[in-house]
């Protein structure tokens, strides 16, 4: 995973690159306010990228291009292997902006972490050299659970398998789940309550625990019918004991991205889903 820099120095989100047999995955996603408007990527060898006569690559003859109206947080770029080397470079280009309760406040050219290419640009491009798959090894992503906002109270472990995503709460020791709420798939799908904040209690995935429970709690969902790149909203109920006596119970989120124009505080948690052949 490699850096998504703005504007030569700002960190704005990661570009992802992995293949299959056939293809090549490239994800970008943003953090925080920032926001994808367009991407262009070249992929393949250095003396065949479209260049100007001083040799700054010409994006906007890059082969692969999208642009987004309105604004995305993540997107996948799939690109055929055929016809390009053992290993390559992957040059990665978006316009981003950054946008604050619904105001335009920046707006920067942004390329993907790598070797600096020629010419007189800051431009960057990554080698790739696609591995080949023989036995499917899906990692597994991890952030922290966090109580009030600000308490670390266990973890929120992300996977998946060529059918099901898998998240799973890991309860620090002296904390424990009462219930979990789950929202997998489309930021813009997500329920909303009247004040446009994320509405956990309406999320499809509930589950209530009758006698509060430590340890950890996987639920399992299906692929079928999510984009390649979405969003996880991992919402918890907890307890814990104070000095063995008192039970406190407090609302959790899984740490990551800040909601979009919400008063109310918690994170989403960007996803895309793992390929193997």
């Amino acid at each position: 995973m490699n850096t998504l820099i703005a504007g030569q120095f700002i960190d704005i989100g990661s570009v992802s690159m992995c293949n299959t047999a056939d293809s090549l995955y490239v994800d970008l996603a943003t953090t925080g306010n920032w926001w994808l408007q367009a991407a262009s990527i070249y992929v393949g060898a250095l003396t065949n990228m479209p260049q100007t006569p001083n040799g700054n690559p010409k994006v906007e003859h890059f082969p692969y291009q999208q642009s987004y109206s309105p604004e995305k947080k993540t997107t996948r770029f799939a690109i055929p292997l055929a016809g390009l080397p053992s290993c390559f470079i992957v040059a990665v280009h978006a316009e981003a902006r950054k946008i604050v309760n619904g105001q335009l406040v920046q707006s920067e050219t942004a390329w993907g972490q790598g070797g600096n290419l020629p010419g007189s640009s800051w431009a960057m491009a990554a080698e790739f050299c696609p591995q080949v798959c023989v036995n499917c090894e899906f990692s597994t992503t991890a952030t922290t659970l966090k109580a009030e906002g600000k308490q670390i109270c266990g973890q929120v472990l992300v996977t998946n398998d060529e059918d099901s995503i898998y998240v799973t709460y890991k309860m620090m020791t002296g904390w424990k789940l009462r219930k979990i709420q789950l929202y997998i798939g489309s930021y813009g799908s997500m329920p909303l309550d009247l004040s446009g904040n994320p509405s956990f209690t309406s999320f499809p995935e509930i589950r209530v625990f009758n006698t509060a429970i430590g340890g950890s709690v996987t639920v399992a969902y299906s692929l079928d019918d999510l984009p390649s790149n979405y969003i996880i909203a991992a919402h918890a109920e907890t307890e814990r004991l104070i000095d063995g006596l008192q039970i406190l119970v407090e609302s959790a989120w899984g740490f990551g991205t800040p909601f979009i124009n919400a008063t109310t505080w918690g994170w989403t948690i960007p996803y895309s889903t793992q390929l193997c052949n």
